[in-house]
């Protein structure tokens, strides 16, 4: 798990839209890591590249819309 973590921080992360609304740190980055495992899902489901794969990702907390 800890180098798939890593992976996922290094690899989707940045790649990420950003989030909308002002929350709590730690919350933050738990979604962002489940945000990047979307990513990496897309990636190899559908041979994107990471860059690609974590642009297409579009979802944000709930209950916050644009």
């Amino acid at each position: 798990m800890t180098i798939l973590k890593k992976v996922l921080e290094e690899r989707f992360v940045p790649f990420l839209p950003p989030l909308l609304g002002n929350v709590q740190p730690a919350a933050q980055a738990a979604k962002q890591l489940s945000r990047a495992f979307s990513g990496f899902a897309l990636h190899k489901l559908l041979n994107l590249s990471p860059l690609d794969a974590a642009g297409a990702v579009v979802d944000d907390f709930q209950g916050i819309t644009p």
